[in-house]
């Protein structure tokens, strides 16, 4: 290898000297290039795994709010529900009402009494409350049948209060006063 370079001349050495240094600054190139792509390869991983997890935040937030959104709008549904098919309409609702508690009564085996009205405004122009005070005598089986049709009845017909103003151990039959609440919306 010396007899070759030997035999070389002055501007062959030259060329051979300038070819080796641009081979040197290439490799150096070559190295600082690859070094620095791959700190931005690092880099944009860094910054993938970050969009990454924050696309994972935003679908979850994008599921909870869709449930949040299912469950709203099943609720609205069942609201609309709730005033077609619970409440009573005010047009027909005392008629109505009254032949609800008739079918009750009967079905317990018992009389409808006398009642009386109060009427109540719960949400101003929109719902209203009828509550239907009366004295009944009766057994304990017929006031828990009476209880039991209350308690099942599909609309809004409850039993509000339950009052016994004389307990006579003697006698089989209760002396009580109930006071029946039922619910009415203006269409």
């Amino acid at each position: 290898m010396k007899a070759i370079i030997e035999s070389l001349t002055q501007n062959e050495r030259k060329i051979l000297k300038i070819l080796f240094l641009i081979f040197i600054l290439f490799f150096l190139f070559l190295i600082f290039n690859l070094t620095w792509q791959k700190s931005q390869v690092s880099r944009l991983e860094t910054k993938l795994e970050a969009q990454k997890k924050s696309l994972e935040k935003a679908k979850e937030a994008k599921d909870k709010s869709e449930q949040q959104w299912l469950f709203w709008s099943e609720a609205s549904h069942q609201l609309k529900e709730l005033k077609t098919k619970w409440f009573y309409r005010a047009e027909e609702g005392m008629r109505q009402i009254r032949i609800d508690l008739d079918e009750i009564f009967r079905e317990a085996r018992l009389s409808l009494p006398v009642l009386q009205y109060n009427y109540q405004d719960l949400e101003k122009g929109k719902i209203r409350k009828v509550s239907f005070n009366l004295r009944l005598k009766t057994s304990y089986l017929a006031l828990r049948e009476l209880i039991a049709r209350l308690e099942s009845f599909p609309r809004f017909l409850l039993l509000e209060d339950i009052d016994f103003p004389n307990i006579i151990e003697a006698d089989s039959n209760l002396d009580l006063r109930l006071v029946i609440s039922a619910y009415y919306v203006y269409q």
